[in-house]
């Protein structure tokens, strides 16, 4: 059998390593060890990241333009599926997590049925 020592993955880039912290079986760490370590961490330098790139408040979504010619907005859930009708292509098939089912034209936005 191998030594799991020696099999190690590869997780992050080095560039992504901050600080390693060596955890031997020799040394038992308390809660208050790793308290006073993490007092000196400055988390104010990871502020404004590129994770934090593209993230909007929600203000910010609310602002943007839509520019769709028709909006159905019947369903007061999630839409999990949508289907158009293949000869016309006049009539839409929706289903969501409020548990309705609305057949609409997709000219107008008006309802054929619902179920």
């Amino acid at each position: 059998m191998e030594n799991p020592e020696e099999e190690t993955v590869q997780l992050h880039g080095d560039e992504e390593i901050i600080e390693v912290i060596d955890l031997s079986d020799t040394e038992q760490t308390t809660t208050d060890d790793l308290a006073e370590e993490l007092e000196d961490v400055d988390f104010a330098d990871a502020e404004g990241t590129a994770d934090d790139e593209g993230r909007e408040t929600e203000d910010e979504m609310d602002a943007e333009q839509d520019d769709s010619d028709l909006t159905f907005n019947k369903h007061t859930g999630s839409i999990f599926c949508v289907s158009l009708d293949l000869l016309t292509n006049h009539l839409a098939i929706t289903g969501g997590e409020d548990d309705k089912a609305y057949v609409w034209n997709v000219l107008d936005g008006e309802v054929v049925f619902e179920c």
